[in-house]
């Protein structure tokens, strides 16, 4: 029986990203390539690995770097509201890498930071509250922005008998009435 025999050969391995890099990566040959973006856009990134027998392969791969998040509006639905009264906060977001996630700061009492684009809430105090939000894309990337809320109280009652608007003007046409008839009543004595 005839015995063939393998020989090893010895491989040295160079790859090259060629193509359109994204901007801050640079070509490379070696086994491993990592990169920190500053530019947005999608790329398309050529890699070829050859070994010392003249053998090489070629892939195309396609990488899409999203531009860092920024906030373009935040804004309650109104920006002067009375306690008890319902207000919402909306963040609009360009850019960055979703699922996003929102901190609030400053909102009114009443209001609950939730980690939501959009929160309601129905404030309990009046003041003027600066409120910030600082929302984090999933590559750990944050923007923020603030924006604020006027909340007037209720005016305070007076300390009197507790008697509404109508009830007064009900008492004052009975006393006008009654005086009116005491001066009928004397003036026809007097004759």
């Amino acid at each position: 029986a005839q015995r063939t025999s393998r020989r090893s050969r010895s491989r040295t391995c160079s790859r090259r990203a060629r193509r359109r890099k994204p901007t801050g990566c640079g070509a490379t040959n070696s086994t491993n390539w990592s990169c920190k973006p500053t530019a947005s856009g999608n790329f398309t990134l050529e890699a070829s690995v050859s070994d010392a027998g003249g053998h090489s392969i070629t892939a195309n791969v396609s990488l899409l770097v999203n531009p860092k998040p920024t906030i373009t509006s935040f804004a309650p639905s109104v920006t002067s509201t009375g306690t008890g009264k319902p207000v919402t906060f909306t963040v609009t977001i360009a850019g960055g890498t979703a699922p996003f996630s929102y901190a609030y700061t400053g909102l009114p009492p009443g209001c609950v930071a939730l980690n939501l684009s959009i929160v309601p809430c129905d404030p309990t105090a009046g003041g003027v509250y600066p409120v910030l939000v600082k929302v984090t894309d999933s590559d750990g990337i944050s923007a923020q922005a603030n924006t604020s809320l006027v909340v007037s109280s209720p005016p305070s009652q007076s300390p009197g008998i507790g008697l509404s608007t109508t009830d007064l003007l009900i008492i004052v046409a009975i006393v006008v009435i009654v005086v009116v008839a005491a001066v009928v009543v004397l003036a026809s004595r007097r004759r």
